[in-house]
């Protein structure tokens, strides 16, 4: 990647500069996208992104946003949040009492067609903190409407030692000041 694109990237959504793997993500869409304002989902391969594949969360947009459903739920997601959510759907976790504050950027990352990045903290409930780090990506379909939602995470902290705040509940995530999460 050129340094032209990951200033390009860093322009528009700053901070990310310093989580060079969510850059690196960023841009492997944009090139996927070629001229279109959005890449298309066929086109991705999350093969094609080793580096990133256990980060990843993907999301089927359903009914335009009336619903979202987990596609794919790597196991960086499913160490910090200590459930695999594969297959489930973003109104039935509702249902179940869980807030999870997706919904709204969810919703308007369909209606705006943008990338978002956010930096910020997991808190667990023991209040351990880590640092903490998000971009969603999205797809079109073949009518052209946002269809999929690609999130790639990451972390200061290795996976190995994530592990360790497995079991200690469901934790919150605090982003510009402002905590989110399971409720």
């Amino acid at each position: 990647m050129t340094t032209e694109a990951t200033e390009a990237i860093a322009r528009q959504l700053p901070g990310i500069e310093t989580y060079p793997e969510l850059v690196k993500l960023v841009e492997y869409c944009r090139q996927l996208a070629g001229d279109r304002d959005l890449p298309h989902r066929d086109d991705f391969r999350p093969a094609q992104i080793r580096w990133m594949f256990g980060h990843l969360y993907m999301a089927d947009v359903l009914g335009g946003g009336a619903d979202y459903r987990c596609l794919l739920w790597g196991q960086f997601w499913e160490t910090i949040f200590g459930l695999d959510l594969r297959e489930a759907r973003l109104s039935d976790l509702e249902r179940a009492g869980h807030v999870l504050h997706l919904r709204g950027e969810y919703d308007a990352i369909v209606a705006d067609r943008r990338t978002r990045f956010r930096a910020g903290h997991v808190i667990w409930p023991d209040n351990r903190t880590v640092k903490f780090a998000r971009v969603i990506i999205p797809f079109a379909g073949d009518d052209g409407n946002v269809s999929m939602l690609l999130s790639g995470g990451t972390s200061k902290m290795s996976p190995d030692d994530l592990t360790f705040f497995k079991g200690l509940g469901m934790p919150t995530f605090s982003f510009d000041g402002q905590t989110t999460g399971l409720e």
